[in-house]
């Protein structure tokens, strides 16, 4: 760890989960109280959480953890095991499984593209990530290991309608899954006619489980 890097405790009180997770600590409560996230309670009424089960909590309802916080948790407790994947990279355990597939994430939005990346990475697919289009046309053209891409519309310089459309002619059998928050706004007319049977269209804000069932189903896996 870092000189002057904060250790993660043995156990964590709501304020710290809260502070982990940049949320606010009703939010934290609120996530015990629906029994989402595990705790114990102290005599004098505080919430203790082991560190363990914030990662679980992490994994299956899609909160973001910094790479920084998630391998302080991983490394200091050992929660995710030896032959664990730690912010998408794989251990030196040739026992481990490949990933499942490889999925191109192009948006604009830094925090919105890695809150993906951490997500998708942990149920087993391999995440490329690029934050133009541009960047993601290049990696389309350079890498045909590439099963599916995840495309936010509206972004500075080549937009998403015309990424896409050179994503299909340069792979018309790649599957693609559009992400915005002005679906109406870029298909006035709507889209059937527009993405092929393999396409999907995801409104944001969206919940993380929902963009992995779209996955699943794109891939098969």
């Amino acid at each position: 760890m870092k000189e002057g890097a904060s250790k993660i405790k043995d156990y964590l009180t709501s304020k710290d989960v809260a502070d982990i997770c940049c949320v606010n600590r009703a939010t934290v409560v609120r996530w015990i109280q629906n029994k989402d996230l595990f705790a114990e309670r102290t005599l004098g009424g505080r919430y203790r959480i082991c560190p363990k089960d914030l990662l679980s909590l992490s994994k299956d309802k899609g909160i973001f953890l910094s790479p920084e916080k998630r391998k302080q948790l991983t490394d200091e407790h050992g929660s995710t095991g030896k032959n664990s994947s730690i912010n998408g990279k794989q251990s030196n355990d040739k026992s481990q499984k490949p990933a499942k597939a490889n999925i191109l994430v192009v948006d604009d939005d830094e925090s919105f593209r890695y809150l993906i990346s951490e997500y998708l990475t942990l149920h087993g697919y391999k995440v490329i990530l690029a934050d133009n289009g541009y960047k993601g046309l290049d990696y389309v053209l350079k890498d045909y290991s590439i099963n599916l891409v995840i495309l936010d519309l509206l972004m500075p310089g080549i937009n998403g309608i015309e990424t896409m459309k050179q994503i299909k002619s340069l792979r018309g059998d790649l599957p693609i899954i559009i992400t915005s928050g002005f679906i109406d706004y870029h298909f006035p007319n709507g889209i059937d006619g527009l993405l092929s049977d393999d396409d999907s269209v995801l409104e944001k804000p969206f919940d993380l489980r929902e963009l992995f069932n779209h996955c699943k189903k794109v891939l098969g896996c």
